[in-house]
């Protein structure tokens, strides 16, 4: 008795799961999954190319726990401030509740992005990306723009730096005089030589601010109060603002604790680009001013929201950004500005920083006033560090 079946639909289907295996093994993202007792069934080539130091921990059967610590020993750079079993914990709970993406700096100076995402019946897949290049890239950008904002602000930094170096010269000439004299006593002495060291003290503190925000950032990202890289933004700015008649208001309803880091106003990332963020927002506030003559002023509000993240508004009283730009005044080398008075960076990059922080940036704007807000997640808890290019 001869039995026969017709296997065509079955034949199809294992010719389309082969080609769909094929087309995966050969995509440039290192793409890996696991079952649901956490362990490797397949494994692409690129994402054994990644992880070439280790490769034997990319087979078929390996746990994730195992892949994991073979990684943090071969290739991971951790932070300073963190020890290999807390990152250990912060990265299983993640893998165990991903949600996101987060980037891993190695200690072969490569920068990789992992996605990971839990398949009802299939298990965890994990995606790993080399974003070196970009990475780099975002650097130089974000330097270029940095560089900009000083070049713009050189005036202003000139006219703050001769406050001091005006003192001094008037204190010294002072003290030459009373020598000349003969009236030069020892309390006069000591008067005149504090007054002199103060405001030395003073001109120094400007240009080592100015150094550091100028070089390129290296440093792993870390908590910082957001009060912080405000004073310092203003620190640069004010002068230019008060050279201007612009009038600066504070509305802040919350501040971070000095003795706690990690406080309600806190957030992870690096001050200096904050800094360089609210900089160009106060920068586009002043310019947005010059035709108005009189009652300039650039309003700064920073409070944490119902929703736990900080909050920092920048408003001012200008012209405001016509409707039709306003959906695109965050591209790159997008500007409204006259030729010549703008690179188009500095929105750009601002919204590229408070991305990297997890964050939002938006801007509603009507004639008479625009209003940049930005919303970064409050860092009361400690979260996964990594080190930028």
């Amino acid at each position: 008795i001869g039995v026969g079946q017709n296997i065509t639909e079955r034949k199809h289907n294992e010719m389309d799961r082969t080609q769909m295996m094929s087309a995966i093994d050969n995509l440039d993202t290192g793409v890996a999954l696991f079952d649901f007792d956490d362990r490797i069934v397949f494994s692409n080539k690129a994402f054994r190319t990644i992880n070439q130091g280790i490769t034997g921990y990319t087979v078929p059967g390996t746990s994730f726990d195992d892949y994991l610590k073979a990684n943090v020993n071969d290739a991971l750079a951790l932070a300073d401030d963190l020890d290999i079993e807390t990152w250990m914990e912060e990265r299983m709970a993640y893998h165990r509740a991903p949600s996101g993406t987060i980037e891993i700096q190695r200690q072969d100076g490569k920068t990789v992005q992992v996605l990971e995402q839990i398949i009802e019946e299939i298990g965890t897949i994990l995606v790993v990306s080399d974003i070196t290049a970009s990475k780099l890239s975002q650097a130089q950008i974000i330097q270029a723009s940095k560089l900009a904002t000083l070049g713009e602000m050189a005036t202003g930094v000139a006219h703050e730096l001769n406050q001091p170096l005006n003192v001094i010269r008037l204190a010294a000439d002072n003290l030459a005089r009373k020598e000349e004299k003969g009236l030069l006593d020892s309390d006069t002495l000591r008067s005149k030589l504090d007054r002199i060291s103060t405001q030395t003290e003073r001109a120094a503190k400007i240009i080592d601010h100015m150094r550091m925000f100028g070089r390129e950032s290296r440093e792993t990202k870390q908590l910082f109060r957001v009060e912080k890289a405000l004073t310092g933004a203003l620190d640069m700015i004010k002068e230019q603002l008060r050279l201007d008649d612009i009038e600066i208001v504070l509305d802040i309803n919350a501040l971070s604790s000095a003795e706690d880091e990690t406080a309600v106003l806190s957030v992870v990332g690096h001050q200096i680009q904050m800094e360089q963020v609210l900089l160009n927002l106060f920068g586009n506030a002043k310019d947005a001013l010059r035709e108005i003559e009189e009652n300039k002023t650039i309003r700064i509000g920073l409070a944490a929201d119902t929703n736990d993240n900080v909050k920092i508004t920048v408003s001012d009283n200008g012209v405001g950004i016509p409707a039709k730009y306003q959906e695109r005044i965050f591209d790159p080398f997008f500007t409204t500005k006259k030729p010549g008075q703008g690179t188009g960076l500095g929105l750009s990059v601002s919204y590229g920083i408070v991305r990297d922080m997890n964050g939002t940036i938006e801007v509603e704007s009507v004639r008479g006033a625009t209003q940049f807000t930005i919303l970064l997640p409050n860092a009361k808890e400690r979260q996964i560090v990594t080190e930028e290019i």
